[in-house]
């Protein structure tokens, strides 16, 4: 059996707040578990940066939810690829929020001078998503 996996990167829209963070992952954790989605969102104050793995027909269903979510904006598909199995298979949805000494991490990992993730190519996130996936954070910690 084979999996899709893909990797996007969006804007929240301005006003977005902790809670609606919150439920934006909340929500998704029960309906990627349903749908037998996997992947893993990094959330910094202005961006969004998601890797999805699943069945194909539910990644591109729920990749079309994400890019017609009002609290999404600028969406932007970096890559869409068959895998022979998951990267991210322990999370229905793992999350992290990225700040201060993270944040120094991506700016070097990346060379740039400010993050921007849109300009990874798809493996090249996904790997940098799976390192930063063993720094998680608990969503009450969380600071926007």
């Amino acid at each position: 059996m084979s999996f899709t996996q893909l990797s996007y990167v969006s804007r929240p829209v301005a006003g977005t707040t902790i809670e609606d963070v919150r439920d934006i992952f909340e929500v998704s954790m029960i309906r990627n578990r349903q749908a037998q989605i996997t992947g893993f969102l990094v959330h910094r104050h202005d961006r969004f940066v998601q890797i999805i793995e699943g069945p194909p027909g539910g990644v591109v269903r729920l990749f079309e939810t994400i890019r017609a979510d009002p609290r999404h904006e600028e969406v932007v598909l970096i890559g869409c690829r068959r895998i022979p199995e998951r990267r991210f298979s322990e999370w229905s949805m793992g999350y992290l929020a990225v700040q201060g000494t993270l944040a120094n991490i991506l700016l070097r990992r990346t060379g740039e001078a400010s993050f921007t993730p849109e300009a990874l190519p798809h493996e090249a996130l996904v790997a940098l998503v799976a390192e930063l996936s063993g720094r998680t954070a608990m969503l009450p910690e969380l600071e926007l």
